[in-house]
């Protein structure tokens, strides 16, 4: 790490809390205006240290394009180099690590290690925010749909020959498999992710495997009959054949209504739980409830 870069960033900094104490005189001498900035979102709020430092992390491993795996100079040298307090310095390592960033391993040779962040990794994040809010199952499985249906219809145009044969190879396996719940789901979501990818927006892909990794987490399990699992399949080949002849519309539309077909059913087989807030799959013993 360069020094001369970590002080510019404490420059910045300094800056920052220059433009906050302004803003603290100014609300005293022309308070109308203050509450009109703040009111349009520029509310000035001061931002702790070692947030300010997983800023300047994660900007650090972006712009040297840091890989996986790389390893990160040891605590010690990053409170010389940056010049922050070691309490600063690890508490924004470990903010890191609780944000996919970093991962602190231990023993001789641990220390901060890269990490590239997931899709998933904001599944349970999503997730909460989701429960709070009091969301069902319902609500998750129809803002998926849709999202499902948008991709769909953008891989038509972008999808690549070789991601056409790996929907048809992932076909095949759920024929092979139909009988095997567990087999036959996971080639299912095989089959959607391929399309996911292949849809070459990342916010939607991400924002989309994170609704499924939330639906994972949440969803009480129903048992898919065989005929669903036929009914699965032919929706299947069908997008496929939509994909092949690059038939954008045609393949939303058969997205669409695949997925209202698997919402149907499963509003079916879970009965009044399906309009129930999502909770975890575990819960807190009796017991332990006040």
């Amino acid at each position: 790490m360069t020094p001369l870069r970590w002080r510019l960033a404490a420059l910045s900094d300094v800056l920052a809390a220059n433009i906050t104490g302004w803003v603290s005189v100014q609300k005293k001498t022309e308070p109308k205006a203050v509450a009109s900035l703040e009111r349009l979102g520029a509310r000035s709020k001061p931002i702790k240290a070692a947030d300010q430092l997983v800023r300047q992390l994660v900007d650090y491993i972006i712009d040297e394009g840091l890989e996986e795996g790389t390893r990160l100079p040891p605590e010690k040298e990053m409170v010389a180099e940056t010049g922050r307090g070691r309490s600063t310095v690890r508490e924004a390592l470990l903010l890191l690590e609780t944000k996919g960033v970093v991962e602190i391993r231990q023993g001789i040779a641990g220390g901060p290690v890269v990490r590239r962040p997931r899709a998933s990794d904001l599944g349970e994040p999503l997730t909460l925010v989701l429960m709070f809010d009091g969301a069902s199952m319902l609500d998750v499985m129809e803002a998926r749909g849709e999202m499902e249906s948008l991709i769909t219809g953008m891989a038509a145009t972008q999808i690549k020959e070789k991601q056409l044969k790996a929907l048809a190879a992932s076909i095949e396996r759920q024929k092979e498999h139909i009988e095997n719940r567990d087999i036959f789901l996971q080639e299912s979501r095989v089959f959607h992710a391929i399309i996911n990818e292949a849809g070459l927006n990342v916010v939607t892909r991400v924002l989309l495997e994170a609704l499924q990794n939330t639906t994972h987490m949440t969803m009480v399990a129903i048992e898919y009959s065989l005929s669903h699992r036929q009914k699965v399949i032919s929706d299947h080949e069908e997008m496929l054949a939509a994909l092949t002849a690059r038939d954008g519309e045609r393949a939303r539309k058969i997205a669409k209504e695949h997925v209202a077909s698997g919402l149907k059913y499963w509003k079916k087989m879970a009965g009044p739980q399906a309009a129930n807030p999502i909770r975890w799959s575990t819960r807190l013993p009796s017991s332990m409830k006040r």
